[in-house]
């Protein structure tokens, strides 16, 4: 049995659906809290689009909650090393709790989203 962790999904494929950076943007508009993510969203997307020649779009071939979940597994490890150098560099503990509680909610989303995907099953 393949593990969600390491499996290997087909190339996505484009579509004519909206792109799911203009559907984030969408539902963040007019929360001034999030400006400056919409704006980093809209370049990310760019940036993925002039990479690899299409946006990420809702019926694209991929599970988006394989794709979530793999992303939550990097984003744990690259906490972890965020945590780790600010200990060693002695930085702010407030930085550090900080970090912490960015790990617990990437946690909690890791295990949401495994658990959709082993439900499939």
């Amino acid at each position: 049995m393949t593990r969600i962790s390491t499996i290997e999904q087909n190339n996505p494929k484009k579509n004519n659906l909206i792109p799911c950076f203009a559907i984030v943007l969408q539902r963040i508009n007019g929360m001034d809290r999030y400006t400056e993510i919409g704006k980093a969203i809209a370049e990310r997307s760019e940036y993925l689009y002039n990479k690899n020649g299409l946006y990420i779009q809702p019926q694209n071939g991929k599970s988006p909650y394989i794709d979530g979940f793999q992303n939550c597994l990097d984003l744990l490890c690259y906490l972890v090393q965020a945590v780790t150098e600010a200990l060693i560099a002695n930085e702010d503990q407030g930085k550090i709790d900080v970090l912490e509680r960015c790990f617990r909610a990437t946690l909690e989303m890791a295990l949401i989203l495994y658990d959709n995907e082993q439900n499939k099953c």
